[in-house]
């Protein structure tokens, strides 16, 4: 949606401009638009590249450690350690991928604010270009 925009915004701003000459009011608010499309696209494409992925199970350092190997310890202890640390491991996971989520809804959030507030914007940019020339 926002590329197609971009696109189509670019397009009129090229189809209206007059060459060497002065910008208009019209191109300025054009070159603006497409200008804050870019930037909220390129601050939502960090929403779609990859983060770091916490993968199924317990890393290997985390698994190893001298109390397994432990010959004075009982193995049903061991299994129990196992156990304890697998739930450790999985609640950091859980945390972690929460953290993120909760990055990447804030960053959605603030572009569909941001994609929703641009006619606003180009209605106030326009009119108060035309204020400013008006004045002179």
């Amino acid at each position: 949606l926002m590329g197609g925009l971009l696109i189509a915004l670019s397009g009129y701003t090229i189809s209206i401009w007059k060459g060497t000459t002065a910008l208009t009011n019209k191109d300025l608010a054009g070159i603006f638009g497409c200008l804050y499309l870019l930037g909220i696209l390129i601050y939502v494409i960090n929403n779609l590249m990859t983060y770091k992925y916490f993968e199924a199970g317990s890393q290997p350092e985390t698994l190893i450690n001298s109390a397994y190997f432990d010959d004075e310890i009982p193995r049903n202890k061991m299994l129990l350690l196992l156990y304890l640390n697998e739930i450790e491991e999985y609640d950091r996971r859980i945390s972690s991928n929460n953290t993120l989520n909760h990055q990447r809804w804030r960053r959605y959030k603030i572009t569909v604010f941001l994609f929703l507030f641009f006619p606003f914007v180009l209605v106030l940019l326009y009119g108060a270009l035309e204020w400013f020339r008006r004045g002179k």
